[in-house]
């Protein structure tokens, strides 16, 4: 399909646009789509690419060299390299046809920028991936390297794994270990065993179909954590006898909220244990969600419960009260002739 010409003048560029070129290009191709080109005049072609040229912002260079017809390249493109602009020399190797890629390449390479280096290897046919996985395994930002390592084909896993190993970013070591097919899957695991707490360690066994899920179930239930052992139940295949292990941590934790859920949500669960462990935590709240939300729950043993624990708690709200009140009416003898003596002495003070 051959591209779209759209005719344009020096006059109404600079009278209506006030030379801004990045706002003519919007307003031009709002209604076309971006395979076209804008064809100036000779003459007015080459005094608005000169103008541009001179001011040296190599962002409306690149915008220039893309959309305009018969713009001058090769000019445009030094322009960019002087401005030295790691981003614009990226975007000029990608959106312009005839670029001259290996000198773009060479000024992203020298600004030291591993996420600029990393677009230009993912975006730019015959760039120089080895040079720029350099870049990124100097600046060691281990996003760069994960994005790097999944995105790139002949990157280099090993050394782009070691930067996450000594890094501190669980979550991208997670990443990692999912998407990359060469990963080192335990050494990573013990990583986030070593340096996560029980909400990463989940993480990992969810999103890891090779991580070693007895190890970190183990490590979950050792943790004692409710809400780790739920979230194990609910996202990761577990056997019969796992559930009731995970289950038991869940009701040892005495956590109301999370023995509900798990007699809610994991199936194979112990409705009437869980529903035993509510009641004992003394959690009217989810009493009454459990009798009304848990297929099997026993209401009417729910219900009762809820009616102990309130009266449970007005006896003693009323045995608080009557103490306060038998303090005010009753007071001791010394500390009744402390009073009476100091109110005199303060009357005798004033006369």
């Amino acid at each position: 399909m051959a591209q779209k010409l759209i005719k344009a003048t020096e006059k109404e560029f600079k009278e209506k646009y006030y030379g801004d070129f990045f706002t003519y290009v919007s307003k031009k191709l709002f209604n076309h789509n971006h395979d076209c080109k804008f064809e100036f005049e000779d003459e007015e072609l080459e005094k608005i690419q000169n103008e541009i040229i001179a001011q040296g912002d190599a962002a409306t260079c690149v915008e220039f060299a893309r959309f305009v017809k018969d713009a001058n390249i090769k000019a445009l493109e030094n322009a960019v390299i002087k401005n030295a602009d790691p981003v614009k020399c990226f975007e000029f190797a990608r959106y312009v046809k005839g670029a001259d890629v290996q000198a773009l390449e060479e000024k992203v390479i020298e600004s030291g920028l591993g996420a600029t280096c990393y677009n230009f290897a993912k975006y730019v046919k015959s760039a120089n991936i080895k040079e720029l996985e350099k870049v990124v395994i100097k600046e060691a930002d281990p996003v760069i390297c994960y994005k790097f390592a999944c995105n790139i084909k002949g990157s280099d896993i090993k050394t782009l794994e070691q930067i996450l190993l000594e890094s501190r970013d669980l979550k991208t070591c997670i990443n990692f270990a999912r998407d990359i097919k060469k990963a080192n899957v335990k050494l990573l695991q013990q990583k986030i065993i070593k340096e996560g707490d029980s909400s990463i360690w989940v993480d990992f066994a969810q999103e890891v179909k090779r991580a070693d899920k007895k190890v970190l179930q183990q490590k979950i239930i050792q943790s004692g954590e409710a809400r780790a052992c739920y979230r194990f139940a609910y996202n990761v295949k577990c056997k019969s006898k796992d559930i009731e292990k995970l289950q038991q941590t869940v009701i040892d934790s005495n956590d109301a909220e999370y023995c509900y859920k798990f007699a809610k949500y994991i199936k194979n669960a112990d409705i009437n244990k869980l529903e035993e462990a509510v009641i004992r935590s003394g959690d009217i709240e989810f009493c009454r969600m459990f009798a009304k939300k848990v297929d099997g729950a026993n209401s009417e043993r729910l219900l009762d419960a809820i009616n102990n624990i309130e009266e449970s708690f007005f006896a003693k709200l009323t045995r608080k009260t009557d103490s306060a009140n038998s303090k005010t009416e009753y007071m001791p003898i010394y500390e009744e002739k402390t009073a009476v003596n100091a109110k005199k002495a303060n009357s005798e003070h004033h006369k």
